[in-house]
């Protein structure tokens, strides 16, 4: 690597950029610039644009779960100062068969332990059948977009959100939910499983048709309120079934929980093994 580097009154400029291969892609970072590198070295710019980076490396780098895709995207601006990193600009990943595109993205007190992360988050062409099996989550068929805004991650936890995630429809994409999805997401919503809400209809069937998959929901101070992606009267449904059969339906059975009580069930039915057939 090689940069030409300026140095007046403690101001710091690379005047070129710095190009990177790293997570199987390329970054490249531009315009990198301490203002008082000597005295201030927490407060700089830059601008930064990666191509093709293998989601499946960056995730294992992060210790985070491994999912594949691609991650290309830039930001026009970084600035970072002592206590709050900020970016201009979308940064907008290819992940899923689909892409997410992230706004508004800042690190409060990014140099701490303490460090707390906020953004908007956008939902595009979400191939569900993709997201389900990274996630080991059973198997569910069809396209997912939303939003999630106003997300506040502390030490890796959401602690604030407000999302809307909702199937779409399209042409020649079959839209199919498992039993072993069925009884998860109705584990998540109810803390019962499938079988204690739809009796034995769940044992005649591999997977149903569902015309809508999604919900609503908002977290604020542990409290998590969830809506579905239709309501009836005071059943919210997070999953509507088709005209076709075979067919079920997913009613949310708890509407107001403690975010810290679905993190508790999550654990549950990541413990539970499907049923063999």
């Amino acid at each position: 690597m090689s940069a030409t580097v300026s140095l007046t009154n403690n101001a710091l400029r690379f005047h070129q950029p710095i190009r990177l291969g790293l997570f199987g892609g390329d970054i490249e970072i531009g315009n990198l610039f301490w203002p008082d590198a000597v005295h201030d070295p927490k407060q700089f710019s830059f601008s930064a644009q990666g191509k093709r980076l293998q989601l499946e490396e960056v995730t294992e780098a992060l210790s985070c779960h491994r999912f594949s895709g691609t991650l290309t995207g830039s930001i026009p601006k970084v600035r970072s100062t002592a206590n709050l990193l900020q970016t201009q600009g979308d940064i907008q990943a290819e992940v899923f068969g689909g892409r997410a595109r992230i706004s508004r993205f800042e690190i409060e007190n990014p140099f701490s332990s303490l460090a707390s992360i906020k953004l908007d988050a956008r939902l595009d062409g979400i191939q569900l059948e993709q997201l389900s099996k990274t996630f080991e989550f059973g198997r569910i068929s069809g396209i997912l977009e939303g939003s999630i805004d106003g997300l506040v991650l502390i030490d890796g936890e959401p602690s604030e959100f407000r999302a809307d995630l909702h199937s779409v429809e399209r042409s020649g994409v079959e839209q199919r939910i498992s039993v072993e999805a069925i009884n998860k997401i109705t584990v998540l919503s109810s803390g019962q499983n499938a079988g204690a809400l739809y009796g034995g209809l769940a044992a005649f069937f591999d997977s149903f048709r569902y015309s809508k998959l999604g919900f609503k929901a908002t977290l604020k101070n542990d409290k998590l309120t969830l809506r579905g992606v239709e309501t009836r009267g005071d059943q919210e449904f997070l999953v509507v079934g088709s005209f076709l059969p075979p067919t079920v339906n997913i009613i949310s059975h708890t509407q107001n929980i403690a975010f810290s009580e679905l993190l508790r069930r999550l654990e549950r039915i990541k413990a539970d093994k499907p049923d063999a057939k």
